[in-house]
């Protein structure tokens, strides 16, 4: 578990070794569904407002959901997928890192 609130959520689940399960699940549900909510854990951070979803491949990371901002630990020089669509991120020290405004 990464965070918990009231209104949200947010979980890692990561498979065995070799397993390719790296995931993040972030859910809001009634008054936290309209405000963004963050969530900091083990050097991740997570900025959502009502769901968001990561699955987090050497490659590719590919993300649903209203996600603000995202710090997520990767091997490798992943390219990130917000909703279909390839974004802009840094990776610095082993962490991929997007920041967007609110639409």
């Amino acid at each position: 578990r990464m965070g918990q609130t009231d209104h949200a959520l947010g979980v890692r689940i990561v498979g065995p070794d070799g397993s390719g399960v790296n995931d993040r699940v972030l859910l809001a549900w009634d008054a936290g569904v309209e405000e963004a909510t963050a969530f900091e854990h083990d050097g991740e951070r997570f900025v959502f407002v009502g769901q968001g979803f990561l699955r987090i491949g050497r490659d590719r990371i590919e993300a649903t959901g209203d996600l603000r901002e995202i710090a997520v630990k990767v091997d490798g020089r992943p390219e990130l997928h917000l909703n279909g669509e390839a974004v802009e991120a840094e990776i610095r020290d082993g962490v991929l890192r997007m920041t967007r405004a609110a639409p």
